[in-house]
């Protein structure tokens, strides 16, 4: 641990290994490097959340494990992989389509919107997410 997420690439690559085992021993070092964007107590769950989804499974149990003495971080990774990487909203692309909306990126950003909402417990109840979606689409009228 403490090496950078730069020659921790090269020496993977100096030994040959696969990509997919780099780019996991990468992400560790990155992890531990960045502890900043995952374990700050003024983050809210959406943002971790953001931050962490990018990571290979592997590389959060890992880093977990290495960030032993840095309980915030620890908490934050093991609330991601139980319960924020788990939360989806009760509305999907076909209900936007039935509201008349047409298919495209604003789907991604209504429905990441509201998923980022609820784990933020901005919202609460299906109602909820309702009147934030029809909000959402005013805005954008």
């Amino acid at each position: 641990v403490g090496i950078p997420s730069s020659s921790v690439e090269e020496i993977c690559n100096h030994f040959g290994l696969g990509h997919g085992l780099t780019e996991s021993m990468v992400a560790v070092a990155s992890l531990i490097e960045n502890t900043g964007h995952f374990a700050d107590v003024s983050l809210k769950p959406s943002q971790i959340t953001q931050y962490l989804e990018k990571m290979p499974e592997i590389s959060l149990q890992v880093a977990w494990i290495a960030l032993a003495k840095q309980t915030h971080a620890q908490q934050n990774i093991e609330q991601f992989m139980t319960t924020w990487r788990h939360q989806r909203t009760t509305i999907n692309g076909n209900h936007l389509k039935q509201m008349g909306l047409s298919p495209g990126p604003q789907y991604k950003v209504i429905l990441e919107t509201l998923r980022f909402a609820w784990l933020d417990k901005e919202i609460q109840t299906p109602n909820e997410e309702q009147e934030l979606l029809h909000q959402l689409i005013q805005d954008k009228t």
